[in-house]
């Protein structure tokens, strides 16, 4: 690589740091103007969005009421019925515990 930038042009900073690492590093040590001057442009990239739909989302409290009312059927021993309880029955521990604002409240 003989610093040309038209070399590689669709490689990103890092992508080009990681090929040439030493030449970067004394580059970024001692000419930090030059790295500045002929790195490649930022690029934007555009992000998917995968939100979650809290509109959608009512069907959870059915899905706990149905937990909470089949609590204890086949269980010998009584157990507390807590949230966090109630959320490892739905394999939701995270929703519940990351997410619980957005969540229906009745």
């Amino acid at each position: 690589m003989d610093g040309n930038s038209t070399e590689v042009p669709k490689k990103s900073k890092t992508e080009l740091r990681d090929i040439a690492q030493v030449v970067y590093m004394y580059l970024y040590r001692y000419d930090k103007e030059w790295i500045q001057a002929y790195s490649p442009a930022k690029r934007h990239v555009q992000h998917q969005n995968r939100r979650v739909d809290w509109k959608k989302r009512p069907r959870i409290l059915g899905l706990v009421k149905e937990v909470v009312q089949d609590w204890d059927k086949e269980a010998v021993k009584s157990t507390k019925i807590t949230i966090s309880s109630i959320a490892r029955k739905m394999n939701k521990l995270t929703l519940f515990q990351k997410k619980a604002v957005k969540l229906p409240k009745r």
